[in-house]
């Protein structure tokens, strides 16, 4: 195994394409509780933990319920879509093994709960390849918090600057980038370029596919020698 470089993945919107359901299943319970939430609004929390979004809609619209329950439901649901329909992202499967091919310790950081890490892994076929696997569950706070990224950093054995972080959300390119690692941000319909750059992204791409280890390597290599933010590729 190669320790002098890791990568760590974020999970919704990186790995897999599940922001749309998180979305529907939080429009849908939320709305059984009388929250009127749309699109626009459910787009806004993206990267939150789940239970940061459910007493962020009750601050706003206050309804009745166990956040811890009506997290639960939301990513029950979300689980249920995933491990029928779940899409995986264009190159990520690909890069994940690549990484693994290569002797890269390979680490999974997100927002979500256990119960969707292994949806999400068992649809992908992807369970095998992750040295350490972090939940957002397991800290005192969620993104833009730097603790999910440095507990996976813990588990892979490894220090921070000796990782890249692959993430498509603002909270969580800002959870990367204070956890001291090297930020790729991943193009998705809600985060503009610019905004992620603004976050402290140190490049960004328009697909996984556009990435191989050997970037990953030179990127972590590079990090210190030159100003962040530049655009793979360009």
């Amino acid at each position: 195994m190669n320790s002098m470089f890791a990568i760590i993945f974020d999970m919704d919107g990186v790995l897999i394409d599940s922001e749309p359901s998180w979305q529907e299943a939080e429009i849908r319970i939320l709305g059984e509780l009388g929250v009127p939430l749309n699109h626009t609004h459910v787009a806004t929390t993206t990267g939150w933990r789940i239970d940061r979004v459910v007493e962020h809609w009750r601050k706003r619209f206050p309804f009745p319920g166990d956040t811890s329950e009506i997290a639960h439901a939301i990513t029950s649901e979300v689980a249920h879509v995933v491990r029928q329909h779940g899409q995986g992202l264009p190159g990520a499967t690909a890069l994940v093994s690549a990484c693994r091919r290569q002797h890269m310790k390979v680490g999974l950081a997100t927002s979500s709960a256990p119960t969707l890490i292994d949806a999400v892994l068992d649809r992908l076929a992807l369970q095998p390849y992750f040295d350490a696997i972090a939940s957002a569950s397991e800290v005192p706070e969620g993104k833009p918090h730097p603790g999910v990224y440095e507990l996976c950093a813990q588990r892979l054995e490894m220090a921070p600057h000796q990782c890249v972080a692959i993430e498509d959300s603002l909270p969580g390119i800002r959870s990367a980038i204070a956890a001291g690692m090297t930020c790729i941000a991943v193009q998705e319909p809600r985060t503009l370029r610019m905004d992620a750059i603004a976050a402290g992204a140190h490049h960004w791409i328009e697909s996984l596919e556009q990435v191989t280890p050997q970037t990953l390597k030179e990127l972590i290599q590079k990090n210190t020698k030159r100003p962040p933010h530049s655009t793979l590729g360009q």
